[in-house]
C-alpha cells in the first residue's frame, strides 16, 4: 500500500510513518502561528475595524477559551472517524478562520472567526499527540511527541514575528491570507504524507469519566494546570522584561527571543533523552525544580544583562520540555485513555494559561515585573511536589 492508503491501528506497529509526524509537526506550526497572530496586529487591526485594544484582545483569548470547551467534545463526537482525515479537516479550519479573519468588516465576526480557530487549536491538539504516537513503533513514541511539540515551540518564537512583518508589509488582511495559504499547504501535505489512522471505538465518555477516577491520570492535570500557570505568569511579561535590562534595544530584545525559540526547539528533543535516561518521573521533576529556581534567578538578573540571557536561554529549553513531559506523563499513566486525556490536557492548558497571565498581570500592576517571576516560580514549584506524589504510583 501507498503511505496515504497504509493503515494505522492501535495494534502492533510494524513500520513508522515519520513523514506523518513531520506534517503534524508543520501543522502545529501553523496552528500556533495563527493564534498568535494578532498580538503583533493589534493595533491596524484596531484602528480598521474601529474598535478597542480591549475588543481585539479577545482575539487572542477566544481561542484557547474555546478550544478548552471544544477538546472534551470532539473526542467523545470524533471517536470512530478516521484520524487523518479528522487533522486535514482541522488544518482546513484553521485556513477558513484565518480567511474569514483577513476579510471581517467587523469585531464580531473576526471574533466570531477566532471562535472557529479555537476548535481548530482544541481538536489538533487532541487528536495530533495521540496520532503521532500510532505512526511509530511503541518505542519511539516520545520521540514522535518531540517532533510534534517543536513545531508549537517554533510557531510561538517565529510565527509571530513572520505574522507581524508580513502585516507590517502587505496590510494586516493579507496577514491572515497568507497564513490561510499555508493551512491550506498543510493540508495538502497531510493528504500525501498522513497514512489512514482509524479511529478509537471506546466509550469515549466512560473514558472521559474514568480519568478522575485514575490517581496519575487526575495528578498529571493537577500539574498541568500548575505548569502552565506558572509559564504563563511569568512569559506574558518576557518581552517587558527584556526592554527594562541594561542597554537593551529592540534589536537586543529581538534577538533574545529568537534565541529562547531555538533553544526551546532543541529542549524538546533533550526531554525525549531525559525520559530514556531517567524515567518519566525524576526527569519531570529535575525539569520543574529547575525551572523554578531559574524564574527566581531571571527575576533577580534584572541589572545583569548576561545573567538574565542565559536564564531566558535555560527557561525556554526547560518548558519546551515540559510540552513532551506532560504528554508522556500522561500516555503512561493510562496508554489507552491517551487521546481523550489528551483533550483533558487542552482543557487543563487553557485553565493554567488564563489563571497565570490574570494572576501575574494583577501582580506586575501591584508590587512590578519580578513579582510575576516568584510568582511563576512557586507555581512551578508547586508542580514538582505534585510530580513526587507519583513516585510510589506505577509511573516509572
Amino acid at each position: 500500500m501507498s503511505l496515504g492508503t497504509s493503515v494505522v491501528t492501535t495494534e502492533k506497529r510494524e513500520t513508522s510513518h515519520w513523514q506523518g509526524v513531520l506534517s503534524m509537526a508543520v501543522g502545529a506550526f501553523v496552528i500556533v502561528t495563527t493564534e498568535f497572530l494578532p498580538i503583533g496586529l493589534l493595533t491596524p487591526i484596531r484602528q480598521s475595524l474601529q474598535t478597542t485594544e480591549g475588543g481585539v484582545s479577545w482575539a487572542v483569548t477566544l481561542p484557547g477559551l474555546a478550544a478548552a470547551v471544544v477538546a472534551p467534545i470532539l473526542t467523545t463526537t470524533m471517536k470512530s472517524r478516521d484520524r487523518r482525515w479528522v487533522l486535514i479537516g482541522l488544518s482546513l479550519v484553521v485556513a477558513v478562520s484565518n480567511i474569514v479573519a483577513g476579510w471581517a468588516p467587523n469585531l464580531p465576526i473576526l471574533l466570531s472567526a477566532r471562535a472557529l480557530l479555537g476548535v481548530a487549536v482544541g481538536g489538533f491538539w487532541t487528536f495530533a499527540l495521540s496520532s503521532g504516537r500510532r505512526l511509530v513503533k511503541e518505542a519511539d513514541g516520545n520521540r514522535a511527541t518531540a517532533i510534534v511539540t517543536s513545531g508549537m515551540s517554533l510557531g510561538i518564537v517565529f510565527g509571530l514575528p513572520i505574522g507581524t512583518a508580513v502585516g507590517q508589509m502587505l496590510g494586516w488582511r493579507r496577514s491572515f491570507f497568507v497564513v490561510a495559504g499555508v493551512a491550506l499547504v498543510v493540508a495538502l501535505i497531510q493528504m500525501a504524507r498522513l497514512p489512514e489512522i482509524k479511529g478509537q471505538d471506546v466509550d469515549q465518555e466512560r473514558k472521559l469519566r474514568d480519568a478522575f477516577r485514575n490517581p496519575n491520570v487526575r495528578l498529571g492535570l493537577w500539574i498541568n494546570v500548575f505548569v502552565f500557570g506558572g509559564q504563563f505568569a511569568a512569559y506574558t511579561f518576557l518581552e517587558p522584561y527584556l526592554r527594562a535590562l541594561p542597554n537593551s534595544n529592540e534589536k537586543t530584545v529581538d534577538a533574545i527571543l529568537v534565541y529562547y525559540g531555538i533553544v526551546a526547539f532543541l529542549g524538546a528533543f533533550v526531554a525525549e533523552w531525559a525520559v530514556k535516561r531517567f524515567g518519566i518521573v525524576r526527569a519531570f521533576l529535575i525539569c520543574t525544580v529547575t525551572l523554578s529556581f531559574v524564574l527566581t534567578a531571571a527575576a533577580l538578573s534584572t541589572q545583569k544583562l548576561v545573567a538574565a540571557v542565559a536564564a531566558v536561554g535555560l527557561w525556554g529549553a526547560l518548558f519546551s520540555a515540559f510540552g513532551v513531559f506532560v504528554p508522556v506523563w500522561m500516555y503512561e499513566a493510562d496508554p489507552s485513555g491517551f487521546e481523550g486525556n489528551s483533550a483533558l490536557l487542552v482543557t487543563t492548558a487553557q485553565v493554567g494559561v488564563a489563571s497565570g497571565a490574570a494572576i501575574g498581570g494583577a501582580l506586575v500592576d501591584h508590587s512590578g515585573l519580578q513579582s510575576a517571576f516568584f510568582a511563576g516560580s512557586i507555581m512551578i514549584l508547586i508542580s514538582a511536589l505534585l510530580i513526587t506524589k507519583a513516585r510510589n504510583n506505577r509511573i516509572s
